[in-house]
């Protein structure tokens, strides 16, 4: 029988969230229990999925209700109610830090985590530069509900996700009807408009349409609109006595604000004149225009407000026949056209004097600072200039093929057999055309700063600029780093199985899965080069004879393959029908891509241990389902090493070994019309060796919080419905040699439902209720911190 995805219909929802919510009609009572009875179908080796109670892996289920009161203003943040997922949503609507389990997130990204749409992986990588897989992924009303394995058998079931898998699952019409929802932020700019509307089209054929709109500046004050676009997704479902099959396409061209590390002083406050939580301190309305050397020495021009700006086309489809005799078959495929850029601002530190050095060593000196731009236009700057790095990169080609074929086999429901093959591609075509410009040290519509030169010699003094309208360097001034190009191809091959027995109350299952990857491309690194008068204003400054621009010819190529073997045990005894115990023990692989480019041979080629982390994992976990409350404990370990690059740290080569052990606890209780649920996890991650810095051996791990935790109580009845959430994580250290702490911090949230009857609901959000203050995240002078206060109003109608 075909698999089939049947949401709650609720309205609770935050401004994202109404992206999330069933929307036909809706229930007011809220449901806390985990849900340990109910059927999931992702890391499930059987067919037609399993409960949570029959299995020996530790998964999370989360339905809109649950989504809807974290209050998230991006998806990252919707992570942040999975158990034993720390995710630093700060970046804004992509491009954020996800870790599990204690797992490391040193180069940012998920580098552990696969993120999937529908069971198949929206990248094949977590990590990869700009091009993590919630940049490229919208939650919107067609989302029915999310699923979330942590270690166990995310090793086999997937690639390059070892310690955990969490899977968006899209709506389907199995309900006739949908809902038409408007968002209006009450604090900050931006309006919003979700849709979704789907049924039976004949008795054996059924559809679904949603999507999204959106437009103004976003939670954070940037002084333009940096949230613009929207996504449209539909499927068609046609039905068959002994199966369906599925047609998947979707659109999405969305720009989002980028937010990269800011100006933040001792006492965690901002420059003068911006608030550090509801500011973007380094966007500014009088940067709106980034200037580039391309590798033919061609001039160009980003725009900056675009943000992160993914543009997706993807077309795919799903097909499950029941073969007979207990064989059955599922088979997944989607192909995603990804273009678009990325484009942020980066503080990489304050410039007191008027003097400028670029990335190949030359230098200049001016008398002083001068406004080019804003209120101030023409007059002496006596301040420090702000260093701004403007990230600007171009997805030429980002997409991605993903096929995923399941054989299946059930013995009398008393043992399962699955035999499965993993294909995929990801193409990694980036161009980097970073600039450098100096802006006033505003944290508020920060005008751009020339450095000049002044000869006073003469009755008139001449005033010559040294920099160009702001722009101080055709590059970054990091050693050439970020200039370049890359046109790299990745594939993956994996064959699978799995087996389950079951012996009465006890069940034992049995996966291996074999990687098979290559890794072929050239990267064009940069260099500096004289441009010449390339502006055409008949001078040529030091700004043009001092360019990082990409190489003409390849500077590095890549020819790499590896075959590495995953497998994963594990036991569940069932020692009441309220009670379960477990263990599991697995071994996972990652493999690198973008990231080792660098560290290849002439040939192309990496070693075997730069090539892929290994991460061994052992859990032991209890499970109890009672009337009224849940519970889910699970006891962890972990041993991993880690081969990366990353350009923000110094050094930048990453070369560590860690292990992690902690426990993990999810809950869920119900009191009458009063529900509380959340969880918490402990952490001891260690370093436990360091090879590029062994002065770091025996530290604790860069962005490792040793407690993590959220809280969420409701209050429901057929009226109105209203609660609170904390979410909250302990002190943190800024990098590897735990020099820099940075402090934990809870956030709390509001929301509130009116049913104003049964097609109208109104909906009141408030998001870090108390505007904490929150750093994430430490890089080059600057830090990114959470969005301080922001609440929402909406108005859902119901058909």
């Amino acid at each position: 029988m075909p698999i089939t995805n049947s949401t709650p219909k609720i309205s609770r929802l935050s401004p994202l969230a109404v992206a999330v919510a069933a929307t036909v009609g809706f229930t007011s009572q809220a449901h806390a229990e985990l849900g340990l009875e109910e059927v999931i179908v992702t890391g499930v080796a059987r067919s037609g999925g399993a409960t949570q109670m029959d299995t020996s892996i530790s998964t999370s289920k989360l339905d809109a209700a649950e989504i809807a009161r974290q209050g998230p203003r991006t998806s990252a943040e919707i992570f942040r109610n999975i158990p034993g997922i720390r995710s630093e949503s700060s970046g804004g609507e992509g491009n954020s830090n996800i870790s599990v389990r204690g797992l490391p997130a040193p180069d940012g990204g998920a580098r552990y985590v696969q993120i999937q749409e529908d069971g198949l992986p929206i990248v094949l990588f977590g990590d990869m530069q700009f091009g993590t897989a919630d940049t490229f992924f919208r939650a919107d009303s067609s989302i029915s509900r999310i699923e979330a394995i942590r270690g166990g058998s995310s090793s086999t079931l997937t690639s390059n996700g070892p310690g955990g898998t969490i899977n968006f699952i899209s709506k389907t019409g199995e309900e006739d009807g949908g809902s038409v929802s408007l968002l209006v932020g009450l604090d900050y700019g931006e309006t919003r408009t979700d849709f979704e509307f789907g049924g039976e089209l004949t008795d054996t054929v059924r559809f679904h349409i949603g999507g999204f709109t959106r437009d103004g500046e976003g939670p954070r004050d940037v002084g333009y609109n940096a949230h613009s676009g929207g996504q449209i997704k539909f499927n068609l479902t046609k039905e068959f006595d002994n199966g369906f099959i599925r047609v998947n396409l979707k659109h999405l061209d969305d720009r989002a604000l980028a937010v990269l590390p800011g100006p933040l002083n001792a006492d965690g406050e901002g420059l003068a004149g911006g608030d550090f939580e509801s500011d973007d301190l380094t966007q500014t309305p009088w940067l709106t225009n980034s200037a580039y050397v391309d590798a033919n020495r061609d001039l160009g021009s980003s725009d900056v407000r675009d943000g992160q700006h993914p543009v997706v086309d993807s077309y795919g489809f799903e097909a499950e026949f029941d073969l007979g005799d207990g064989w059955s078959v599922n088979a997944k495929h989607r192909t995603q056209e990804i273009t678009g850029s990325w484009t942020g601002t980066y503080f990489a530190g304050l410039i007191d004097t008027p003097t400028y050095g670029f990335a190949g060593g030359a230098s200049i000196t001016g008398d002083e600072f001068r406004y080019v731009n804003g209120p101030n236009e023409g007059e002496v700057y006596t301040g420090s200039a702000q260093d701004v790095k403007v990230f600007d990169v171009t997805w030429n080609d980002m997409g991605t093929t993903m096929t995923d074929i399941r054989l299946s086999k059930s013995f009398d429901d008393k043992a399962f057999l699955t035999l499965g093959l993993f294909s995929g591609t990801q193409s990694f075509d980036q161009e980097w055309h970073w600039s450098s410009y100096l802006t006033e040290a505003k944290g508020d519509e920060a005008a751009l700063i020339d450095i000049v030169s002044v000869d006073t010699s003469g009755e008139t003094p001449v005033v010559t600029p040294l920099t160009e309208g702001g722009l101080a360097h055709y590059g970054a001034n990091w050693g050439g780093c970020c200039n370049k190009h890359d046109d790299l191809e990745f594939e993956v091959f994996a064959p699978y199985a799995a087996l389950e027995m079951i012996f009465g109350d006890l069940s034992i299952d049995l996966s291996v899965r074999q990687d098979n990857g290559t890794g072929t491309g050239s990267q064009y690194g940069g260099q500096v080069v004289d441009l010449g008068d390339i502006n055409n204003d008949g001078v040529v400054s030091a700004v043009e004879q001092n360019a990082v621009v990409p190489n003409r010819t390849p500077t590095q190529q890549i020819n790499w393959d590896y075959s590495e073997t995953s497998y994963s045990a594990g036991v569940n005894y069932t020692l009441a029908d309220e009670h379960a115990v477990f263990a599991r023990i697995s071994q996972g692989v990652r493999a690198n891509a973008d990231r080792k480019v660098g560290a290849a041979n002439a040939a192309g080629e990496l070693p075997d241990e730069e090539m892929r982390d290994i991460v061994d994992q052992l859990e032991l976990g209890y499970k109890m389902n009672l009337d009224n409350i849940d519970l889910f404990v699970t006891y962890f370990m972990a041993e991993t090493s880690l081969s990366s690059f990353d350009f923000t740290q110094n050094p930048p080569q990453l070369e560590k070994e860690y292990e992690i052990s902690g426990l993990e606890v999810e809950f869920g209780t119900t009191f009458g019309q009063l529900s509380v649920d959340g969880s918490f996890t402990w952490t001891d991650s260690e370093l436990v060796s360091d090879a590029v810095t062994p002065a770091n051996n025996g530290n604790t791990p860069r962005r490792q919080a040793e407690l993590i935790y959220n809280i969420t109580a409701a209050y429901d009845t057929d009226d109105f419905s209203a609660g609170a959430q904390i979410i909250g994580t302990d002190d943190s250290f800024a990098g590897d040699d735990n020099t820099t702490v940075h402090d934990g911090f809870n956030t709390v949230g509001l929301f509130g439902d009116w049913y104003v009857n049964d097609a109208l609901t109104l909906s009141l959000n408030i998001n870090n209720l108390f505007d904490e203050h929150g750093v994430t995240e430490q890089g080059g002078g600057g830090f990114r911190v959470i969005s301080g206060t922001t609440s929402s109003l909406r108005a859902t109608f119901s058909f």
